[in-house]
This record gives structure tokens, sequence and C-alpha cells, in this order.
């Protein structure tokens, strides 16, 4: 029977080359992979996190010019927006007939300086937290927002929901209860539920 030879104390062992050259093999088969993996990855959602970016700039323009016909291919038809002190308003004609009052009672949104607050994407979802302001600057925002990819690579918005910054009263006979008392968080909620949706599909 053969016996393993005895290790001599003090001295280091050390690996066969034809025992590292298997490991070493591995590795460099397994190592270009893994890292072209990581950078679809990543490639992937920055190009979800621009088709967001472009719809969300669409949604801007059109509600600044009044161009109400624009804003439905924007919308996923199940949309959501919730208001401040306002019942969740269902669907993107409902939305659209709601930014319209809304615009006539805030004038324009103002995005030149608006500032991200959070950007993320996971799986088919961008979510954007961004300020705004309206009114010249006197009235400032908050805005969640949650857009889904759509098999042609769109990203369409699903959950919308604005709030207010400052503390100043700011309703109007046209935009109901549409106050700032209330906080941003009910689309960080419905982001959870969706995404939910979204991996039982």
């Amino acid at each position: 029977m053969l016996q393993r030879p005895a290790r001599v104390p003090g001295r280091a062992h050390r690996w066969s080359p034809r025992v590292l050259l298997p490991f070493a093999a591995v590795g460099m088969i397994l190592a270009p992979g893994l890292a072209l993996a990581g950078t679809d990855r990543a490639t992937d959602e920055d190009q979800m996190i621009a088709a967001a970016r472009k719809t969300q700039s669409a949604i801007i323009a059109a509600y600044n010019e009044k161009r109400w016909d624009d804003l439905p291919p924007l919308y996923v038809e199940d949309a959501i927006m919730l208001p401040p002190n306002h019942e969740p308003i269902r669907g993107r004609d409902a939305i659209i007939k709601f930014l319209a009052s809304a615009r006539d009672a805030f004038g324009e949104a103002d995005s030149s300086g608006s500032k991200s607050a959070r950007v993320r994407a996971s799986g088919n979802l961008v979510n954007f937290v961004y300020e705004f302001t309206a009114q010249g600057g006197r009235l400032r925002m908050m805005s969640h927002e949650l857009y889904e990819r759509q098999p042609d690579g769109t990203m369409l918005i699903s959950i919308d929901e604005p709030s207010f910054i400052e503390p100043e009263r700011t309703t109007s006979p046209g935009v109901t209860a549409m106050t700032p008392e209330a906080g941003g968080h009910g689309a960080d909620r419905a982001t959870k539920g969706a995404r939910t949706g979204a991996q039982r599909e």
C-alpha cells in the first residue's frame, strides 16, 4: 500500500502544476462569462432608465403644452395616480382628465431644476423620485413614479404619486382636496405591490 509522504514541519505545501492548471483553465473560462453577465445586466438597466426618462420628458412637455391627446400612449391602460388627500385615480383617461384640471390650477411644471432623489431599476420596472417646481418656483413638489417596460422596449408610467413639499395649502376649485398635508409614501407601497405582481407573472 502506498503511503502519503510525511509533511516536513515548517515547509509550505506546494501544489503540483498539474493540479493547478485545471483550476486556472476553469477560471479563465468562467471569468469572462461572469463579467459579461454583470455588464449585460447593467446595460439593460441603463437602457430602461434612459427609456423611462424619455417618457417622463414627453409627459412633462405634453402637460405643459396642454397636448392631452399625446398623453395616453405614455401611460399603461390601468395606470394609477395617487394625488395628496385625494382618492386614487384609476385608468389613464381619468388621469389625463385630472392632469388637465391640475394644469389649469397650478400652471406649468418646471423640471429644468429638478433634483433626483432616487432612481432604481429592477426587473422590468424603473422607479423615479424627484423634486420639481410650479408657479414660477413658488410651489415645490415631489413626484414618485413607477414605469413598466413594454414588449417593444418602451417604458410607460403605471403609478404616479405627486406630493407637496411646501406646507402651504394649495387647493383649487378645479382640483378638489389636493393639499400638501399628505406624505409621499403611497407610491412606495404601490411599487412593492406592482413588483410582487410582476414577479408572479
